[in-house]
Order: structure tokens, then sequence, then C-alpha cells
């Protein structure tokens, strides 16, 4: 029998944009692969000069700071991985602490078989 397992707390890809609020400003644009991450490796995604992320070892929440003169956009699912309610889509420059502890726990187990077959399963009997 042949089974695939998946563990993904992300399951399908999620994008963050973000930019300079400046007119004519370049958008960047990172694109989270699904899978399954921790917050460290969901960080590494995300970090960069427009954007930061902690998390607070006593209550868990996450604080997603905006650096000055720039906005962001997270996908809904990275959010509420993070701990957030829906917010607006886009984020203005400013610290936001989550709502909720971060949560990165599996929901689910997919399982999907392949094949199922007992030829060459045999269980001799013996006395």
């Amino acid at each position: 029998m042949t089974y695939w397992a998946g563990w993904y707390n992300v399951l399908q890809d999620a994008p963050c944009v973000w930019g300079a609020i400046t007119q004519g400003a370049k958008i960047n644009t990172v694109t989270i692969p699904a899978g399954l991450y921790s917050f460290d490796r969901l960080s590494v995604f995300l970090s960069n000069d427009a954007l930061s992320l902690s998390v607070n070892k006593t209550n868990g929440k996450c604080t997603l700071t905006v650096a000055d003169g720039y906005e962001v956009n997270i996908a809904g699912p990275i959010l509420r991985l993070l701990g957030f309610d829906l917010y607006p889509d886009w984020l203005g420059s400013g610290s936001y602490t989550s709502d909720n502890p971060v949560d990165f726990a599996t929901k689910a187990l997919f399982i999907y078989l392949k094949q199922v077959n007992s030829s060459g399963n045999l269980l001799k009997w013996q006395h």
C-alpha cells in the first residue's frame, strides 16, 4: 500500500505584497508556497525592509511591524496563522498586535491511497 500524508498549515500558495506609499514606487511580491510552517520559517518568507514579525513568548501573540512609508498586504490564511482576525487589504505603517495567539497547529490529516492490493500479503497459519 502506498500513501501520502499531508500535514500542511498553509494549504495553497499565499501572496504577500509590500511597497512604499510614494506614487510610482515598486510593488514587491513574495509567494509563500503551500506547506508546513513554524513561526520562524514563515518569518523568513515575510521579513523584509518593510515588514518584521515577532512573537511574545508569554502570551503567544504576534507583533507585525510595518516600516514608516510602507504598506503591506498579507493573504488572509497567513494572517490567521499569525493570530490576526481579518484586516483590511492593506496595512499601513505601524505596529499591529494579533487578536489571538499564533496558531501553527495542523487542522487536518489528508491521506491519499494510491493502491490497495492484498496480493503477496498472505499470512500462513502454522500449528
